[in-house]
Order: structure tokens, then C-alpha cells, then sequence
């Protein structure tokens, strides 16, 4: 290989005996990347040959395909015999990297994109990928490390994506097929496993039924019990494509049986994917039956595993399809301190698939987990208790679930109440206005409960307020949730007051009802645009902007002027003392839609005198034109 450039060569080129120094480790920085990728990817330090590996993709993306064709491939063919692990790791994706370049830049010249391009070209960068990189990714599948086979693999299976159609069967499968086939290494044959799936989407129905299916039977009826567990693990997308024929239903069926407790165990952990991409006859037949003796078997890790998986077997089965044993094997859950917390995850699933007219083959299980002394079991039920109310409806929901509501609420761990909080609006939607108007105090109750540090529990509760606003009455709005929207709108952190801002609109909304609150409500919001401090100014840009750009236009029914006012608040702000108020005022404008624009003069007239606003223009200078333009239509 010739070298392209002539400084001196590095001294493990030119001395055959040279000793490694400190000096080896600096690298001329003169030197353009096509000729550190040269020079060092052959350097004895492991650490210069993989920085330097890194370099091949845009190496070739910068000269091109003679460079990448005459320097860089023979480069790759010697470094997919690298004796560093990491190094023959990082090849696949280089090789993907440039591949994709070329087959793009094909396709571009193809299509006449690249006009300049000449006629032979069209072909050049595919030619390369299919006969000279995808090779080296096929010499890496072979290596002797699971992790170079799984990074070519991963690098394959992206490969698949460039290929045409009618080369996929003899560059692609045909690399599977031989895995596949090789009796002698049992790895191969577990990377082959893995292939199968992952390449199924891309080669399709045809093609998977032809090829796919023999080999998927083959590999769950090889004699090492290690292949059988990765085609266990490996059936998704086959499945998928397939639809689950009898002959592939079989092979798992029999991987279900498996003498190996560890390949059964396998089975349990793909059992319920498996399942929800069957037809539900199938599921309630087959798959119901081999789930139902994986939770019998003799082996008590293939039982545990099971029961960890119960809950999302049964949410992929319809309701008439699960046994009142089925139910109770997962109620059971609750009582076991090892999988308390799986019950809980899996419990919104179960009981939206039981519904509210088998709640009582769940109400004692519910309750274990809502006792539970296990803070995470607590939390994570809490996370879902809006799921399952909207399962059980207001009468159920009132009955079973407000004690527990107003437990997890009060609750002494915080994740606990934060997890009720972050849903409360859509918790409350479900019962009756009665209990809902008798439990909107806890809003406040949670805002005095977070700390000056828990900002994040301040900005769920600002979140909520606008699903709130629309549970309760005018009165109920202004007394109770505007009070807690205008102290979250004063508060510290910026993060909670951009929540707390889209809540405006909302309130609006519902106070239109009541002219008397509604004016009362923007009297309220004028005093941050009158405030001395100049933060509570810069939220009044983003409350009225809000406003603006929101569909609710109550704010223009606002008696005696009180819309004007707003405006006129807002416009004389582009002279406020404090840059930054100006500044945050210019980007709001400028964001605003043309209609808006039209609508309000003044605000056309705010952002010309914005434009000659020194402090403004280098913070924020206006946008071109032709981008302003599109940004307001």
C-alpha cells in the first residue's frame, strides 16, 4: 500500500525492534486525518489503533470511494484480524457508517440527484458495500468474541437495510444460513439464532416462511441446550411475520417441554410477547395451556419466573379467557415479599383485563399491595391507582379506592404522594363532583407539603392544576385553584412557573362562566406585570403570550376594559428598565402568528420599537424576512 504523504514514517514502521516510549503516544497534528488514519491505525498502542479506527467514516466520506477503495479496505481487512478485542468491536460500526454514505450516495446519483455525477458511478458505492465491506462484517460474525459477534451482528442486521432485494438472499441469509449450519461451534449457531429474528422483517413473509421456519425448528431441536434457550429468546419477530404457523407454535411448544429447566425458564421470559402477536384463538388454546404448566413445573426458578411474567401473560388474553385460576395465581402474588412489586407493576394490566365485573377476585390482592410495608410496592401502585379507577368507574372507585387514595396521598414517603399527585386530575375525574370538590384542597395541602428543594413536586402540582380547572365550578376554580396557579407563578424556579403559566388559559376558560371572577382573576395576573421584581414581569410576558397564542379567547370579554388593560400591560413592557424583560417580550412577539399580529397594532407597533433596541439586537436579533414570514403564516 502506498503511503499518501511523505513525512518520515513512525518508528514501529522503519525500526523492527523499536521500544515503545512516551513519544509514541503523540500524534502529529500537521497531519491531515487520511494520514493519521494511515500512520496510526497500525501503531503498536492498542488505544491510537481504536481513536484512530474512529476516524474511518469520515475519512471516507471525505475523499471518496478511490480513497476508501485503494487505503482504507485494506486497513479494515487488517484490523478485522486486530488481537485487541475493543478494536475488532469498533469495526462494525465504521463499516456500517461508510456503508451507508455510499449506498446513499448510489441511490442520489440514481434518482439524478447528482447531476454531475457520471452514468458508471451509479453503481460504484453499492458495488463496494455488497463485495467488499459486507465481507468483513461477515469475517466478524466468526470471530472467536461474543461481543464482536454481536457488535457485527447489530452491524448485519443494519446491512440488511441497504441491501436490494435481490441480493438479500445470497449476501444476507446466505451468511445466516451458514451460522445456522456449522455443527461445530455452538456460538455460531446461538449468533445465527439471533440473526433469524432480527432479520425476519427486512426479508419478509415469503422468504422467512421458505428459509426462516426450517432453521427456527432446527436450532429449538439442537443438541446444546444453550442453542434451544436463545431460539427460546429469539422468536418475536418470526412470530410477527408469520403470524404463529403450527409448525413454529410446535417448536415452542416443545421448547416449553424442554428437559433444560434453563430453557424453559427462557420460555417464560417470551412467552407473553409471543402471545400478544397471536390470534386470540391460538392464545387461548396453546399458549394458555404451555404458561399454565410453566407455572406447575418442577423447577421452583422456572415457577418464580413464571409468576414474575403472570401479569403480562393474562393482560394479553381476553376476559372470558381467564381462569378464575389463572386470577387467583396472580392474586396470590401479593403475599410472596419477592414479587410484591412485579404484582403491583403488572396490576393496572390484570385489571383492565378482568374489568370492574371480576373486581373481587383482585380486592383482596389490592389491598395487600396498598398495605404493603415495601415503600416501592406502595409507590408503584400509586403511580397507577388513576388507571384503575377509570377501570372500576365512580361507584367502585369511591367505595374501594378513596381510602386508599387518601392513605397514599398523606403517605410518609414522598414518592408515595408524588406518585397520586402526578395523576390527581385524571384520579379525580372519575369520581363525583361531591367527593371530587371535598378532596381539591389536598392540592394545597401539597404545595405546603414541598419543600423549598422539591421543585419538582411544585411543577407536577402546576401540571395538574390545568386538568383540575376543568372538574370544578367557576367559583370553586377561583376560590381554591387560583390562588395555588398565581403562588406557582411567583415561585423560584423557572421550571415551575412555565407550568404554572399553561394554566392560564385554562382558568379563562371556565371562569368565562362568571364575569365578575374572570375580571377579578386578570386584576390579579396585572400585578406581576406591575411588580418591582423584574421576574414576575418576565412571567407576565409568558402568561399573556400564552394567552395569545391559546384558542380560549374569554380574555377579550373582559368587562370594563379589562382586556385592553392586559394589552396595554403587556405592549409597554418593550420599555421596561431591565433588558432582560425586553428581551424575553421581543422573543414572544416575534413568535406570535400572523392573526394575532393583525388582530393587535399595538403589538405590531411594540415589536418595531423592540427592533431598534440595542440590548434586544444582540441578544435576540429579528429573523430574516422570508423566516419571520414563515413563522407567522
Amino acid at each position: 500500500m502506498s503511503s499518501v504523504f511523505s513525512s518520515e514514517q513512525p518508528p514501529w514502521l522503519s525500526h523492527l525492534n523499536h521500544v515503545l516510549s512516551l513519544e509514541d503516544l503523540t500524534v502529529d497534528e500537521g497531519l491531515t486525518h487520511l494520514q493519521k488514519v494511515e500512520r496510526y491505525v497500525s501503531s503498536p498502542i492498542p488505544l491510537q489503533r481504536l481513536v484512530h479506527l474512529r476516524l474511518f467514516a469520515s475519512t471516507a466520506k471525505e475523499h471518496g470511494l478511490d480513497v476508501t477503495r485503494t487505503v482504507l479496505l485494506p486497513l479494515i481487512g487488517l484490523l478485522t484480524m486486530d488481537d485487541k478485542v475493543v478494536v475488532r468491536q469498533e469495526l462494525p460500526t465504521q463499516i456500517i457508517l461508510i456503508s451507508q454514505h455510499f449506498v446513499a450516495a448510489s441511490s442520489s446519483i440514481a434518482s439524478g440527484e447528482l447531476s454531475s455525477a457520471s452514468p458508471q458511478d451509479n453503481d460504484e458505492g453499492y458495488s463496494l458495500f455488497l463485495e467488499s465491506l459486507l465481507p468483513c462484517i461477515a469475517r466478524l460474525l466468526h470471530d472467536q468474541r461474543e461481543e464482536v459477534r454481536q457488535a457485527a451482528s447489530e452491524a448485519l442486521v443494519e446491512a440488511a437495510q441497504l441491501v436490494r432485494p435481490a441480493d438479500i438472499g445470497r449476501h444476507v441469509l446466505a451468511l445466516v444460513l451458514r451460522l445456522a449450519h456449522d455443527d461445530e461451534n455452538d456460538s455460531l449457531r446461538m449468533t445465527a439464532a439471533w440473526l433469524l429474528n432480527e432479520l425476519s422483517p427486512r426479508l419478509g413473509p415469503e422468504l422467512s416462511h421458505q428459509f426462516l421456519l426450517p432453521e427456527c425448528v432446527s436450532l429449538a431441536e439442537d443438541p446444546d441446550p444453550r442453542v434451544r434457550r436463545h431460539m427460546a429468546w429469539n422468536l418475536l419477530h418470526i412470530f410477527t411475520i408469520l403470524r404463529g404457523p403450527k409448525r413454529l407454535l410446535g417448536a415452542f411448544v416443545g421448547l416449553c417441554e424442554d428437559d433444560n429447566y434453563r430453557v424453559r425458564k427462557a420460555c417464560t421470559e417470551t412467552i407473553s410477547d409471543l402471545c400478544a402477536v397471536l390470534p386470540q384463538d391460538l392464545r387461548a388454546s396453546v399458549m394458555l395451556k404451555a404458561f399454565t404448566q410453566l407455572l406447575h413445573d418442577s423447577s421452583n426458578s422456572v415457577r418464580t419466573a413464571a409468576k414474575v411474567h403472570l401479569g403480562m401473560f393474562v393482560a394479553t388474553l381476553e376476559r372470558a379467557q381467564v381462569t378464575a385460576e389463572l386470577a387467583q395465581s396472580f392474586a396470590s402474588l401479593s403475599e410472596e415479599l419477592d414479587l410484591r412489586q412485579h404484582c403491583a407493576f403488572q396490576f393496572p394490566a390484570v385489571c383492565f383485563t378482568l374489568g370492574e365485573g371480576r373486581w373481587g377476585e383482585l380486592r383482596d390482592c389490592f389491598s395487600s399491595l396498598a398495605g404493603s410495608g415495601q415503600q416501592e410496592v406502595r409507590r408503584t401502585l400509586s403511580c397507577s391507582l388513576h388507571v384503575v379507577a377509570k377501570v372500576l368507574g365512580a361507584e367502585l372507585t369511591e367505595s374501594e379506592l378513596l381510602p386508599v387514595f387518601e392513605s397514599f396521598i398523606h403517605d410518609a414517603d414522598p414518592s408515595v404522594s408524588v406518585g397520586v399527585t402526578n395523576h390527581l386530575a385524571e384520579f379525580l375525574a372519575v369520581v363525583t363532583p361531591s367527593w371530587r370538590e371535598s378532596y381539591l384542597p389536598l392540592a394545597e395541602e401539597q404545595l405546603v407539603k414541598a419543600t423549598k428543594m422539591d421543585w419538582r413536586a411544585r411543577q407536577t402540582l402546576a401540571v395538574q392544576l390545568q386538568g383540575l380547572a376543568g372538574l370544578v365550578t367557576a367559583d370553586l376554580c377561583h376560590e381554591l385553584l387560583v390562588p395555588l396557579s398565581n403562588t406557582l407563578l411567583a415561585d423560584s424556579v423557572a421550571h415551575v412557573r412555565q407550568a404554572a403559566v399553561q394554566t392560564v388559559p385554562a382558568f379563562f376558560s371556565v371562569l368565562s362562566a362568571n364575569p365578575g371572577l374572570l375580571w377579578r382573576y386578570a386584576d390579579s395576573l396585572q400585578a406581576f406585570a406591575r411588580a418591582s421584581a423584574f421576574q414576575k414581569r418576565q412571567t407576565f410576558v409568558h402568561i399573556f403570550f400564552a394567552v395569545l397564542t391559546s384558542a380560549e379567547e374569554s380574555f377579550e370579554s373582559l368587562p370594563d376594559g379589562g382586556a385592553a388593560s392586559l394589552l396595554l400591560l403587556f405592549t409597554g413592557l418593550a420599555s421596561d428598565p431591565v433588558p432582560g424583560v425586553r428581551i424575553t417580550l421581543s422573543k414572544c412577539v416575534y413568535q406570535l402568528p400572523s392573526s394575532v399580529l393583525q388582530a393587535y397594532p399595538s403589538i405590531q407597533e411594540a415589536r418595531a420599537f423592540l427592533d431598534g433596541d440595542d440590548a434586544v439586537l444582540k441578544s435576540c436579533p429579528p429573523p430574516p424576512p422570508s423566516i419571520a414570514q414563515t413563522s407567522n403564516s
